[in-house]
């Protein structure tokens, strides 16, 4: 399947859809898309278990913002993901969560998540530059097997700046660059690395 050009998009107060007897538990969910493109959209006050649902897609966002979802905002399972501009606040789970994606993030605002901004799981690789995760439970997590790096990134006034676990014991535990540029300060805990130490 080939998607291209969704322009602008808006949604309020979206619930979970029941459709041909299946689940879709995004606002907007998206499977099985060879390239997806979306900018210039607003999705608020979600009740859907993700904002956006994007699965074993090739999806770029810009300019996008999601604020106020009942759980994650952004989820994105076994895609390559390119995010430009995002604005993620005020979730009640992740800001953007990936598992077994290629993650490029840059020029970036997200803070005020109950959890992470950034969760980078399941063997994803993520590379974070230009951007801010402030004032959440996680500036950023990295756990089983998966491979984050950041360079000129913000993280300010968390509960933890930085931190990696497994979670899965199946799965090894990440593995964290912390460029240049970083501001890693005024966190309750600025980096909490849980057997393991990162490159810097």
């Amino acid at each position: 399947v080939y998607m291209t050009g969704v322009g602008t998009l808006k949604t309020d107060g979206n619930e979970t859809v029941d459709c041909a007897g299946l689940s879709y538990t995004g606002a907007m969910t998206i499977f099985n898309v060879r390239k997806f493109q979306i900018e210039n959209s607003v999705l608020m006050n979600n009740q859907t278990e993700d904002a956006l649902n994007v699965y074993k897609s090739n999806v770029e966002a810009k300019s996008i913002r999601i604020e106020g979802s009942a759980s994650d905002a952004f989820d994105c399972d076994y895609c390559v993901f390119k995010g430009n501009n995002l604005l993620l606040r005020n979730n009640l789970g992740d800001g953007l969560d990936i598992s077994g994606t290629l993650a490029f993030v840059e020029n970036s605002n997200m803070d005020h998540q109950s959890d992470k901004n950034i969760s980078v799981g399941e063997n994803s690789r993520a590379f974070v530059v230009h951007s801010v995760l402030n004032e959440s439970h996680y500036g950023v997590a990295a756990k089983d097997s998966s491979f984050l790096s950041l360079n000129d990134v913000t993280i300010q006034h968390n509960e933890i700046g930085i931190g990696t676990y497994v979670k899965k014991a199946y799965y090894l535990p990440p593995q964290v660059e912390v460029g240049g540029k970083n501001k890693i300060a005024d966190n309750g805990e600025n980096e909490k690395f849980e057997g393991y130490k990162p490159v810097k």
